[in-house]
């Protein structure tokens, strides 16, 4: 650094803590440099001495200097320090940096009034947090190392974020834009308390070599005794192989479920098939069971052939694997998930997996039920149908359908016996739990809104509505914008019901309503602010009594590179 002697700036110095007062004319810059701490520190003023080779002779003017930069007008002015030049610049006569690199040297006692220092050469030694910060997430500031590791100080170490940062580097740092889960390896957070089976079903989670991370990527499940259970899958015309074969399987009790993860086994053709049938005698030979027994699943990329010979050598190493907690049978079905999702109610626990391809019509989700209550298979695919349609069939991330969605229910009866009606609503809080545990966890989602429509002729009416709007990137893409765009919502209203009559249709943002009776209303301003972070948004279509709630999550630049370089 070099002196340069200027009219000392108006004010305090940003960055740099000034002392005011009788006897307290000076200024601390923070510390530079090498060596040992006393050296290190910089302190101007009248009675102390200059480190770090700031020397009092004139430099030669520089590009970035003010006018009359290097003109010394008296022995009352203070000296000006500004940086040395970048290591690609070309040095002038009389530059010391240099110098003052290779050795240390104590300067002549400094003359005249304390010396203050230009604002865009000095900054502070590491930025502070926010004030509506808190503990959100922070991203590490390469260039402010500290000497700990920076996870350890979060709330010190810290760079200023975007969007409508401002540039400066004294800048104060801001909360970032709707922060949202990264979806980093090792990134899957678990509950506090261990969620278990219903007595007499076990699980187990393997790595078979399916996914190249070696990561679990096999799961097992297995009962004592056999099974009543309920089955709902995914309606498209393209279901994959083990769905099939599941499907089939409906209304006989069974004893264990094989699922794999990291490959579909969809659209692969007789192979595919022959997979599943491969997989089934497979695990009937390991566990003593007939292959009838044995229920299938897949979740991954749709389209690859299913390495079946990896799952056949890894099931023999399940038996030792066994245990009765949820969580690790979890990590053996997730794929882009970045969290844990788990739902215990009453009588009834559930795992889930999902992140994407999650459209209205169920999605890329698979479901495992257990409960002990003693519940008929035909009684409890009938609760169940309903249940799926009132929770997976009312979520929506991307609006695509999936070839291999299932929602699994199995009882052991050895349970006490419960009421229908307390079944049914556990089931349902299980249900609608990981649904929205799935939409939070979206695949580059930032925040969930909630579509609630009223006044439809009936519920289904009403589903239909909502779905049309979470399915909408259009509305979708003004969510992650905050941008109130109300219109994008009776545009997707409109294309599903084409005797919408917009003259009773009014729309809300939160508590600020932005469209009634055929015309807008409200403030733009308000509206938007209720859209920083979850919010909800209330459509209400007419007078009738239908009525139904839609979860969607917003459509972010995040989602279109995860899914732009995916492998086939």
């Amino acid at each position: 650094m070099l002196p340069d002697r200027v009219a000392s700036l108006s004010g305090s110095v940003r960055g740099c803590r000034v002392d005011r007062g009788p006897g307290r004319d000076r200024c601390h810059l923070g510390n530079i440099g090498r060596g040992s701490q006393d050296r290190r520190r910089i302190l101007a003023s009248e009675s102390q001495w200059i480190d770090q080779g700031l020397w009092d002779d004139v430099p030669p003017a520089r590009a970035r200097d003010r006018a009359r930069a290097g003109e010394l007008r008296g022995p009352g002015d203070r000296c000006v320090v500004h940086t040395s030049p970048g290591p690609d610049a070309t040095r002038l006569a009389g530059d010391r940096a240099s110098q003052s690199r290779r050795r240390t040297r104590r300067c002549r006692r400094t003359r005249g009034s304390p010396r203050r220092v230009r604002g865009g050469a000095v900054h502070r030694g590491h930025r502070g947090v926010a004030g509506d910060q808190s503990r959100v997430r922070l991203q590490s500031c390469d260039r402010f190392r500290p000497r700990r590791r920076p996870h350890r100080l979060p709330h010190l170490f810290v760079r200023d974020r975007q969007p409508r940062q401002r540039c400066g580097r004294t800048s104060p740092p801001e909360r970032e834009h709707g922060p949202g889960s990264r979806r980093v390896a090792g990134s899957v957070g678990g509950w506090d308390v261990a969620v278990k089976w219903p007595e007499g079903i076990t699980s187990a989670s393997l790595s078979c070599g399916i996914k190249r991370s070696g990561r679990p990527d096999l799961g097992v499940l297995l009962s004592e005794k056999p099974l009543q259970w309920a089955g709902v899958f995914t309606q498209n015309a393209a279901a994959a192989a083990p769905v099939q074969w599941s499907r089939a399987h409906l209304g006989k009790a069974v004893r264990a479920l094989v699922v794999n993860s990291g490959n579909a086994n969809a659209c692969t053709g007789p192979a595919g098939d022959a997979a599943v049938a491969k997989t089934a005698e497979a695990a009937a030979a390991t566990f003593g069971l007939s292959p009838d027994e044995i229920l299938i699943s897949s979740t991954g990329p749709i389209g690859m052939e299913l390495p079946v010979d990896k799952i056949v050598a890894a099931l023999p190493d399940a038996s030792a694997g066994l245990s009765p907690e949820m969580e690790p049978f979890f990590h053996a079905i997730r794929t882009t998930d970045s969290r844990v999702k788990l739902a215990a109610f009453g009588p009834l626990v559930g795992v889930a997996k999902g992140a994407a391809m999650i459209a209205p019509n169920m999605a890329t989700m698979l479901a495992f039920l257990g409960t002990d209550a003693p519940i008929e298979s035909g009684v409890m695919q009938g609760l169940l149908a309903g249940a799926v349609n009132r929770s997976f069939n009312r979520i929506c991330i991307d609006a695509c359908e999936s070839t291999n969605d299932s929602v699994y229910l199995f009882s052991t009866g050895t349970g006490d016996p419960v009421s229908l009606d307390e079944f049914s609503a556990a089931l349902d809080d299980v249900c609608a739990t990981l649904a929205e545990q799935i939409v939070r966890d979206a695949e580059g989602g930032t925040r969930v809104v909630s579509i609630e429509v009223t006044g439809a002729a009936d519920e289904e009416a009403a589903a239909r509505l909502g779905r049309a709007v979470a399915a909408s990137d259009l509305w979708r893409a003004a969510m992650h914008g905050s941008d109130p765009n109300w219109g994008r919502v009776l545009s997707a209203m409109g294309s599903v019901d084409r005797s919408l009559a917009l003259d009773k249709v009014s729309v809300s943002i939160g508590d600020v309503e932005v469209f009634a009776t055929g015309a807008p209303t409200g403030s733009v301003e308000a509206a938007a602010a209720q859209m920083d972070g979850d919010f909800s948004l209330s459509c209400t279509v007419g007078d009738g009594a239908g009525a139904a709630t839609v979860l969607a999550c917003d459509l972010s630049p995040d989602y279109v590179k995860l899914n732009a370089f995916g492998t086939t």
